[in-house]
């Protein structure tokens, strides 16, 4: 007979759920560790770099004080890399003047004194609570800049974005009237990267400050923009802000892009900040225009915005066209386009006033000349005389021609802008929206449309 084995109790094995129990906190454990150890090597990676940064940091700051000519340090930002990890470094730097004003180029006014300069390095992988390192100055000029019996031309110039437009052409001269301003002896340099230069030394008087640049225009569209009889006087700065940069390029486009334009058509451009700019067009296609990021609604014709008691003339922008027809069909806001600095966008589809002129003599001449607001039309009127003159007729008796919306009389003779016969109303047809009033002999160019 054989005798069953038995194990005492000391000696049993672990159950399942045991071995699963130490597992899970054998795993904890493991967790735990692996994270303090990846928090020790970011911590030390991330000390590394800062001790790293803060020598770039430094030695920045040296190269800034060593610079020969304190204008040259400007803002700007480089990258470079340091075992294998890129650093960021970003330089910005401000005048610091008698006045304890500190903004970009000096421009807050008194005595250019110290440049501000700031030094801020990031660098990849840098934790998110990670502030960057920092380091400040102060650079005095090398050379005196200042003299206590002359004085300083700062000039300031900013993009349509805010930044400072650099590379710029800058002269400065004597105004008209110059009360004691002289020649300078050395043209400012152009602009630097935050679009400033100066005039230093500068004899007390007034001064005309001028930008150029190809294709550069301010925000009256003005190409060569001048700061007139800027006053100088001695032991102080002048400043002479501008906003300049490098023109948007529209093509235009029309709604009858086969009818007849005006040989002197003109178009108006319109924006919320620079108002109504009025261009002369001809049959030019594309225009320049300052680069306004909202753009502008051009209109075909001369609008001139009602001011108190002068003349305005508000009839060529379909939005003002704010009396209902009797087909309900009113007046529409034109949708503006925007072009950025350097680049080509169409406009918008220009809406003008399309007619047929029929029964014309070979070799004649059309002529429109504007005419005040025909009552009940819903024209809001146009109180400036406008005259538009067409190519000669050199085959064919009729004509297709687009003129700016409103009251208009139209003329035929034998050269260009003549007068002589009047065109009755019978031998017009209009294309687009219109009405025509045989007793003036005029005809009613009109915007309005039904719906959106």
């Amino acid at each position: 007979m054989t005798r069953p084995t038995t194990t005492p109790d000391g000696e049993s094995g672990l159950t399942l759920i045991e071995v699963m129990v130490a597992m899970f906190i054998f795993a904890l454990i493991s967790i735990g560790i692996a994270l303090s150890i990846s928090s020790s090597l970011l911590l030390t990676n991330d000390t590394r770099a800062r001790e790293t940064a803060a020598n770039l940091a430094a030695q920045e700051i040296d190269l800034d004080r060593s610079a020969s000519n304190v204008f040259a340090v400007t803002d700007t930002s480089w990258t470079t890399v340091v075992n294998g990890t890129t650093f960021t470094i970003a330089r910005g730097t401000d005048w610091v003047s008698t006045n304890n004003s500190s903004v970009a180029c000096g421009a807050g006014g008194g005595t250019l004194q110290y440049k501000k300069v700031n030094i801020a390095v990031t660098w990849a992988g840098m934790r998110a609570a990670t502030q960057p390192v920092r380091a400040d100055t102060l650079i005095a000029p090398n050379s005196r800049i200042n003299d206590p019996t002359l004085g300083t031309i700062i000039v300031s110039v900013k993009s349509a974005s805010g930044a400072g437009t650099p590379g710029v052409v800058v002269s400065v001269a004597p105004s008209s009237t110059p009360n004691g301003a002289t020649a300078l002896t050395t043209t400012p340099a152009a602009t630097d990267s935050d679009g400033c230069t100066y005039a230093l030394k500068v004899s007390p008087g007034n001064y005309d400050v001028t930008l150029s640049n190809p294709n550069y225009l301010d925000i009256n569209q003005n190409p060569t923009p001048v700061l007139s009889t800027l006053q100088v006087t001695a032991g102080t700065a002048a400043s002479a802000p501008f906003t300049y940069d490098n023109s948007g390029i529209f093509t235009l486009q029309y709604q009858n892009p086969t009818a007849v334009r005006p040989t002197n058509l003109n178009l108006t451009f319109v924006n919320p900040i620079g108002g109504a700019y009025v261009q002369p067009i001809g049959a030019a296609t594309t225009t320049r225009l300052f680069p306004f990021s909202d753009g502008y609604a051009a209109l075909a014709g001369k609008y001139v915005a009602p001011i108190g008691t002068a003349p305005s003339c508000t009839n060529v922008d379909p939005a003002a066209w704010t009396t209902p027809a009797a087909d309900g069909a009113v007046g529409h806001t034109v949708q503006a386009a925007a072009a950025l600095p350097g680049q080509t966008q169409s406009t918008r589809l220009i809406a003008m006033g399309v007619v047929t002129v029929t029964g014309l003599a070979s070799n004649s001449y059309l002529t429109a000349v504007s005419q005040a607001p025909i009552p009940a039309t819903g024209d809001p009127g146009c109180t400036t005389p406008n005259t538009y003159t067409f190519p000669k007729l050199t085959s064919g008796s009729s004509m297709t021609i687009a003129l700016p919306f409103g009251a208009w009389k139209l003329y035929t003779g034998s050269s260009s802008g003549s007068t002589a016969t009047t065109i009755a109303t019978t031998a017009i047809a209009f294309v687009t929206r219109g009405v025509a009033s045989p007793v003036q002999a005029t005809i009613t160019l009109d915007p309005r449309t039904v719906g959106p």
